[in-house]
């Protein structure tokens, strides 16, 4: 955990700012140079990709009133703070926001599959602030990459909150260090994907495959955080219900449009 980047008596720059508006950057620009290698309009895409920021900063906010109340959410909106912004809520308001923006537009094309290598990129970067900015923790774990996290980290103070540790403890005991999971899952299904684009053959497959991977695999994730509430249902939490309807809901988008391109496969 490393919060800090730079501070003194007048500055204070912390690393999961820094990496956050990094991983927007790097994002925005990848984004942009992929419309331009396929020679889309320029203007129209940047108002889509507008629409997919503005859906995503609202999604994000929006996700974290539900994990963890609104008093905390209006605290961090009027001071601009972005720690511990939620993933989910991030893509799903991406996702409104786009479709919103296209309406607006009148533009009826698939543009998903623009945003999957910028989205598995940024969030890489995204989750290396999330490790150095100490949010996202996981649960006790005793394997050999377990990690702690020092006082005054947010890991602690949950910690302590929760009869886990006491306050003579000088850090957390060990946890899951869920960020790390997260960034080589993301680069492991960026290779996936690129070296493997023919599966992907359907406009907008690529994307919805994205969402179905990611929010699989986030849902099992899930067990191993300690950050985003209590099992409600069955055992699991309400972050874990929304990911199953998102995996059947795309999953079944995926199996009826790959059945309908084969048939008229058959057909020509």
């Amino acid at each position: 955990m490393y919060p800090l980047l730079f501070h003194n008596e007048y500055i204070i720059i912390d690393s999961y700012s820094i990496l956050f508006f990094l991983a927007w950057t790097i994002a925005g620009l990848l984004f942009y140079y992929f419309i331009k290698q396929k020679k889309l309009n320029v203007e129209t895409m940047l108002t889509i990709l507008c629409g997919c920021a503005l859906g995503a900063l609202f999604g994000s906010f929006v996700f974290n009133i539900i994990l963890f109340g609104q008093e905390e959410f209006l605290s961090k909106l009027y001071n601009l703070d972005f720690n511990g912004m939620s993933v989910v809520g991030g893509i799903s308001g991406g996702f409104i926001g786009v479709e919103v923006a296209k309406k607006m537009i009148g533009y009826k094309n698939y543009t998903g599959d623009l945003f999957v290598i910028p989205i598995l990129i940024g969030h890489t970067i995204g989750r290396l602030g999330c490790l150095l900015g100490g949010c996202c923790f996981g649960i006790q774990c005793h394997l050999p990459w377990s990690i702690t996290y020092p006082i005054n980290s947010p890991a602690y103070f949950h910690q302590l909150e929760h009869g886990i540790i006491n306050l003579s403890s000088l850090s957390t005991i060990a946890v899951h260090p869920t960020p790390v999971y997260e960034m080589i899952f993301n680069l492991c299904l960026l290779a996936i994907f690129w070296m493997n684009k023919s599966w992907f053959n359907i406009s907008g497959a690529l994307f919805r495959g994205y969402i179905v991977a990611y929010c699989l695999f986030r849902f099992f994730m899930e067990f191993l955080r300690a950050d985003t509430g209590f099992a409600i249902l069955l055992g699991l939490k309400p972050i874990q219900i929304n990911l199953l309807i998102a995996v059947l809901y795309f999953s079944w988008w995926l199996w009826k449009n790959n059945r309908s391109q084969s048939k008229l496969m058959k057909i020509h």
